[in-house]
C-alpha cells in the first residue's frame, strides 16, 4: 500500500512537471511528452479503480491498454521531423494506433477472428513503418533499420502468438516493441554520450520488457516472489524515463546557454563599436573589447584600471558620471568622448544593466557619431552658406537680421544695415565671361570679410548684391568709416587668371533707430540709399538719413 501511495504522489508529480515544462517552450516534442504523460496517468487511475473497485471489465481493461498505446505513440512522434505539421503528426498517430487499438478491442471482447488479426497485424506493422519513415525522414538510415528489423521481429512474434491461440498475450507484444522502439529513437538522438539520454532509454528498454515478463511470470510456477517483486518495481522503470527526460532537458539547456553565451561572447567581442562593462558603484571598468581598446587608444590593463569618467572631456566628467550611475538605462545619449591622446569624439551611448561575473553591472554601447555630426553640420552650412562665395545666404541672414534687431533693441544702442553691390558686374561679365565673374565674387567676397569684426554677417543676397549688419556702431560716424574702409578695399585691382580687372562697389547705409525701428523699413530704406549711390556715380556710400524726402520718394515709385 505504501509503494502504491508513493506512485500515486510521484505519476502526477511528473506529468504536472511535464506541463510546467513545455509552457514556456517552443519545442514540441515537449507538449507531446506531457501528452504521453497525461495518457500513462489515465492509464494508471483506471488500473487503481479497478484494484480498489475490484471491478474490471473488457471495456475498461481496453481504455486502460489503449492509453498506455497512446502514451508510447506520443513518446514516438515527439522524435519526429521538426517541420511536420500538425495535420501529419494526427494522420501519423491514427497510422500508428488504429490498427492495434482495433486488435485489442477485438481480442479483449472476445470478437476476435484469427484472420481478422493476422491482417492486423501485418496491415499495423507495415502502416507503423511507413508512418515512421515518413515522420523521421531522412534523418538517420541506421535508425530507420532498427526499426524495420524491430517491426519485422514483433510482427513474427504476434503471428506466432496467433498460431499457437495465445491472442491474449498480444498486447504485451505490442507494448514491448512501442516502448523498445521509443527507447532506440531516444538512444540515437542527436549529442550522444549524456547521462540524461542513457537513463531514459534504459528506462524506455525496461518499461517494454516488464510486459512479456509479466505474462510469463505469472504463467510459471515458483517465480511468484519474483512476479511480486517484478509488481512492486512496476513504475520504476517510468521514473527513469521521466529523469532521463528531465536530465535531458537540463543538458539541452544548459548547451544552449553555452551556445549564446559563446556567441554573445564573439558578438562582444568582435563587433566593432567599442563596448564596456563596468561598476555603477566606483565606475570602475569590468571588461572591455578589442574595439574599444583600438578607439580610445588604451590597452587591456590599462583600461580595466580607469574609470567612466576618464573617457569623458575633464568638464562634463563629473555630470557624466552621476548619470550613468544614478540612470539604470538609456539609449543613444549624445555626448563627446575622450581618447588616451586628449582628442575627442562625437558618441552616441547606449546603456542598460545586466551581470556580471554574478555582480550587478552597466553594459555601455559606444558608436562613433562624428562622420555622422559632420555630415549634417556641412549639409546645414551648405542649406545656410552662398555655395560659390561661402558667406551666408538668405535663410541664414533672415536668422542674423532678427537677432541682430532683437540685440539692438535690447541695448538701446546704434546699429547699421548695408546693402553693397559691385559695380558694372555685368560688364565684367559679358567681357571676360562668367568664370571669371564667379572668381571676381569670390575675391570682392573675401576682401569684404577680411575687413568686418566676428559679431556682424556679411551674406550674399543677390547676383553681385551683398548685405551687411554692424552691431553696436557707435555713431553715424562709426556706420560711415567702417564703409569708407569697405570702398577703399577696392582702389587695388582683382587679380583673375593673369587678368587686372578694377572693380568698385556701391554701398547704401540705414541706422537702426534713427532712420527706422522694424526690418522691413530699414531693408528698404537700405536699398534706397544704394540706389542713390549707383544714381550718383558710384563707388560711394550713401546713408539713408542723407537722402531728400524727394529722392526717397521718387525712388519709392520707381
Amino acid at each position: 500500500m505504501r509503494q502504491e501511495l508513493f506512485d500515486l504522489i510521484m505519476v502526477p508529480l511528473l506529468t504536472f512537471f511535464f506541463a510546467a515544462l513545455q509552457k514556456g517552450r517552443p519545442q514540441r516534442r515537449y507538449r507531446l511528452w506531457l501528452a504521453g504523460w497525461l495518457l500513462e496517468l489515465t492509464s494508471m487511475a483506471i488500473w487503481e479503480w479497478e484494484q480498489i473497485s475490484h471491478i474490471s471489465s473488457p471495456a475498461t481493461e481496453t481504455v486502460r491498454i489503449w492509453a498506455i498505446v497512446f502514451a508510447g505513440i506520443a513518446f514516438l512522434l515527439s522524435f519526429g521531423q521538426k517541420d511536420l505539421t500538425l495535420r501529419q503528426l494526427c494522420s501519423f498517430g491514427l497510422a500508428l494506433s488504429v490498427p492495434s487499438c482495433l486488435g485489442i478491442l477485438l481480442i479483449n471482447t472476445g470478437t476476435a477472428q484469427k484472420w481478422m488479426i493476422c491482417v492486423l497485424i501485418v496491415g499495423g506493422e507495415v502502416l507503423a513503418d511507413w508512418s515512421l519513415r515518413r515522420s523521421y525522414g531522412l534523418q538517420s538510415k541506421a535508425r530507420l533499420l532498427v526499426l524495420d528489423i524491430l517491426a519485422v521481429v514483433s510482427g513474427v512474434a504476434m503471428l506466432r502468438l496467433v498460431a499457437t491461440n495465445q491472442m491474449q498475450v498480444i498486447y504485451a507484444v505490442i507494448l514491448a516493441e512501442i516502448f523498445t522502439a521509443c527507447g532506440l529513437m531516444f538512444l540515437t538522438l542527436p549529442s550522444r554520450n549524456r547521462a540524461g539520454q542513457w537513463i531514459a532509454s534504459q528506462g524506455f528498454f525496461f518499461w517494454a520488457l516488464q510486459y512479456p515478463l509479466y505474462w510469463w511470470m505469472g504463467d510459471r510456477p515458483g517465480w511468484e516472489s519474483s512476479f511480486i517483486t517484478l509488481t512492486s518495481l512496476w513504475y520504476l522503470p517510468k521514473y527513469l524515463v521521466a529523469f532521463g527526460m528531465i536530465l535531458r532537458v537540463m543538458e539541452e539547456d544548459q548547451e544552449r546557454v553555452r551556445t549564446l553565451t559563446e556567441e554573445y561572447r564573439l558578438l562582444y567581442e568582435g563587433n566593432p563599436h567599442p563596448m564596456f562593462v563596468f561598476s555603477p558603484e566606483d565606475g570602475r571598468f569590468l571588461s572591455a573589447n578589442e574595439a574599444a581598446l583600438r578607439a580610445y587608444g588604451y590597452g587591456m590593463e590599462e583600461f580595466l584600471g580607469l574609470a567612466v569618467p576618464e573617457i569623458f572631456p575633464p568638464e562634463d566628467a563629473p555630470t557624466r558620471m552621476e548619470m550613468l550611475q544614478y540612470e539604470r538605462r538609456f539609449e543613444r545619449y549624445q555626448t563627446l568622448s575622450r581618447r588616451k591622446d586628449g582628442s575627442s569624439f562625437h558618441a552616441e551611448m547606449t546603456m542598460y544593466p545586466v551581470t556580471f561575473q554574478s555582480q550587478s553591472a552597466r553594459f555601455l554601447l559606444v558608436v562613433d557619431t562624428t562622420e555622422h555630426v559632420e555630415l549634417n553640420r556641412e549639409l546645414v552650412r551648405q542649406a545656410q552658406h552662398d555655395h560659390l562665395t561661402g558667406l551666408p545666404n538668405r535663410t541664414l541672414l533672415e536668422d542674423r537680421m532678427n537677432q541682430w534687431l532683437a540685440i539692438a533693441q535690447r541695448s538701446d544702442k546704434p546699429a547699421a544695415l548695408m546693402t553693397l553691390d559691385l559695380d558694372r558686374f555685368k560688364h565684367i561679365n559679358d567681357t571676360y565671361g562668367h568664370l571669371v565673374g564667379d572668381e571676381c565674387l569670390k575675391q570682392a567676397a573675401a576682401r569684404m570679410q577680411s575687413r568686418i569684426r566676428q559679431s556682424d554677417t556679411l551674406a550674399r543676397t543677390g547676383g553681385e548684391e551683398f548685405t551687411l549688419i554692424v552691431n553696436h556702431v557707435s555713431s553715424e560716424d562709426g556706420a560711415r568709416s567702417l564703409a569708407e574702409s569697405l570702398l577703399r578695399l577696392f582702389d587695388r585691382p582683382l587679380h583673375i587668371n593673369g587678368l587686372i580687372i578694377p572693380i568698385t562697389i556701391s554701398i547704401g547705409v540705414a541706422i537702426y533707430p534713427a532712420d527706422g525701428l522694424d526690418l522691413d523699413t530699414l531693408r528698404q530704406l537700405s536699398d534706397d540709399a544704394l540706389y542713390q549711390a549707383k544714381r550718383s556715380g558710384r563707388n560711394r556710400v550713401v546713408f539713408a538719413g542723407h537722402m531728400p524726402a524727394t529722392d526717397v520718394q521718387q525712388l519709392t515709385s520707381d
